[in-house]
């Protein structure tokens, strides 16, 4: 996580994490490009001094904000599927997570994660190494489901960690989708297809499908 150094000087009249959610949901809607200082004072109701001096740079004040949306991306979604126990059922509960982030109070505007990837590509050591943490996280918690799935008799264990890949592919998909069309009917029928073919996956008795290769790529 990055550290924020509080400057000396008089005693700060405002709430920090409120202020870092703030600059957050303004870099998820705009990226970091098109973010003004100008768009972070409006945001953050706070004047370009008063957020340099809390935070830093401007650079320093984007990764704050990413960190802060990895934190949460952990506590509200990715440790619950870690920690689950169930399969299928809790790939879907996670799903279905996502697809509430979409549907509040802010734009639907995909992953912060992924839209940084695709801002800074490899440019930015400590924006990339934020971004792997996320992602390492996440796939650990589509293998650990996927390993359930598989112990409770619902997937072919042959197929866990493709169906992981699967499932990312899937996922990313649709952040994608979302970024680029809003909740659009085709996102939403894109949402509704994913959910059906990871309940397809669930074979029942595993050995059964032990030749086929999961729903959602080939062989």
């Amino acid at each position: 996580m990055a550290s924020i150094t509080n400057k000396p000087g008089r005693p700060r009249s405002f709430d920090q994490d409120e202020v870092l959610e703030k600059a957050m949901w303004a870099f998820f809607q705009h990226g970091f490009e098109g973010t003004s200082s100008r768009d972070l004072q409006a945001a953050t109701g706070l004047t370009a001094p008063s957020l340099y001096n809390a935070f830093g740079a401007k650079h320093d004040i984007y990764l704050a904000a990413l960190n802060r949306y990895v934190r949460l991306g952990f506590e509200y979604m990715i440790n619950d599927l870690a920690d689950g126990s169930g399969g299928l059922d809790d790939l879907d509960q996670f799903l279905q997570k996502v697809w509430s982030t979409f549907e509040g109070a802010h734009p639907a505007m995909g992953c912060m994660v992924l839209n940084a990837r695709g801002e800074f590509g490899r440019g930015q050591p400590d924006i990339l190494a934020t971004c792997d943490t996320f992602t390492n996280r996440q796939v650990r918690a589509f293998s650990a489901a996927l390993q359930r799935a598989a112990n409770l008799g619902e997937i072919d264990p042959s197929f866990a960690s493709r169906y992981v890949q699967c499932f990312r592919m899937m996922l990313n998909g649709l952040l994608h989708l979302v970024r680029t069309n809003g909740l659009d009917e085709d996102v939403r029928e894109t949402f509704a297809a994913i959910r059906q073919t990871v309940r397809e996956w669930n074979c029942g008795d595993s050995s059964q499908n032990s030749q086929n290769p999961p729903k959602g790529f080939n062989s």
